[in-house]
């Protein structure tokens, strides 16, 4: 029974987020901000020798580019809490949620928004920079000589002191880009979960449920670089280009510290507590 009525929620979840106006403009520019660089390098390697033409998982905007680093420091920690999140705080505000609690369990539901809320801010990353890699086989060699030309030994296809997954970059590079989309996706999915929790916090605003996330990221990633060095901040485990001297264990620890944290919170703040409907 319990498994019945949490799937259903799921599948009612599911269908107001593809409804909701929120998901299609967060998606929109998401694609938009992939699809620019593409654009970019159309134009930057029009008519040039295929040689000097970088591979294309060193084309992909997550390995190294300007607009990827704009949308990983200050889009990434955003637009996934804007695409669902909100959306228990707006039960909260219009009294939505009495009528929905008397409905269901209130646990079943307040999981099922969690889970979709979760999966969608995975998505809304994952699928903008998967397309633009598939773009960027468009424009350039699966392989090229371009770094061997430019100076590196031939059996090196790039500086790789300062990867963090060297040996997954040498053998299969573009399932190392695979990797960072989902390193990338699941930081998006945990801004998304963030603003959740946030939404069962009293007093709160729906700025500042959607916009917390941000706020942390970014204040932690400058304070952490200023204070700690580069390693501490979240930001340079993000790009494919590679930062010397990052260490793993310290991204997937903050993501795991930060799925427990928002969990505690959920349950705490919503699970568990009494209201007016569930005594």
């Amino acid at each position: 029974m319990y498994s019945l009525e949490f799937t259903r929620l799921i599948r009612t979840e599911v269908h107001s987020l593809l409804k909701r106006r929120e998901f299609l403009i967060v998606m929109t520019i998401n694609l938009v901000w992939m699809i620019v660089p593409f654009l970019m390098d159309c134009m930057k390697y029009y008519q040039t020798e295929i040689t000097y033409i970088p591979p294309a998982n060193e084309l992909w905007v997550g390995f190294h580019n300007h607009m990827g680093e704009a949308y990983y420091l200050f889009l990434l920690p955003l637009l996934p809490a804007l695409v669902y999140a909100d959306t228990h705080y707006l039960n909260l505000k219009t009294g939505m949620y009495k009528n929905i609690y008397s409905r269901c369990r209130k646990s079943t539901y307040i999981l099922a928004k969690g889970v979709v809320i979760l999966v969608s801010g995975f998505i809304i990353v994952f699928l903008p920079l998967l397309l633009n890699q598939l773009l960027c086989f468009l424009i350039a060699p699966l392989h090229s000589t371009r770094n061997s030309l430019g100076g590196w030994p031939a059996y090196t296809s790039y500086p790789t002191y300062t990867l963090l997954f060297e040996s997954l970059f040498l053998r299969k590079p573009y399932l190392y880009n695979f990797l960072y989309m989902a390193m990338a996706s699941v930081l998006g999915s945990m801004s998304a979960l963030l603003s959740y929790a946030v939404s069962f916090l009293n007093g709160q605003s729906r700025l500042i449920v959607v916009a917390t996330p941000m706020i942390i990221y970014v204040v932690w990633n400058f304070t952490a670089a200023f204070l700690l060095g580069d390693e501490y901040s979240l930001y340079a485990y993000l790009f494919g280009g590679g930062v010397a001297d990052l260490m793993p264990s310290y991204f997937f620890f903050c993501m795991a510290l930060c799925l427990m944290v928002c969990l505690a919170i959920i349950f705490m703040k919503g699970v568990f507590k009494k209201d007016e409907l569930h005594n």
